[in-house]
């Protein structure tokens, strides 16, 4: 993952761009992320070109989607899910929902 972020950002660097962003939409793609911003705004430092890693999209995101499920509809933990959960489901299903194999559901 991170070999293709940095290859990523290299290719967009020699594209002329001068800020690269890193959007992760998973837990396991933060720290990546973080490691490879680092890594890429050390080697370039100078260059006028910057690399972020935006982990708040998901870390912050994924706290105001819980909190607003609990506190809207009253639901515990449990209920929201977290990987594959009520959350992430409902989110899939509103962007591509035949990315959802509805037969294959368990019961809340």
């Amino acid at each position: 993952f991170k070999e293709l972020l940095t290859h990523a950002a290299k290719s967009l660097k020699a594209g002329g761009f001068t800020e690269v962003i890193l959007i992760g939409d998973s837990g396991g793609n933060q720290n990546g992320m973080r490691d490879v911003a680092a890594a890429l705004n050390a080697e370039w430092a100078g260059s006028g070109v910057r690399v972020y890693a935006l982990v708040d999209y998901y870390q912050k995101g994924r706290v105001a989607i819980r909190d607003y499920l609990q506190k809207t509809y009253g639901w515990d933990a449990a209920t929201v899910g977290s990987h594959a959960g009520t959350s992430d489901t409902s989110q899939l299903l509103y962007i591509f929902g035949d990315g959802v194999r509805m037969d294959k559901r368990l019961p809340n």
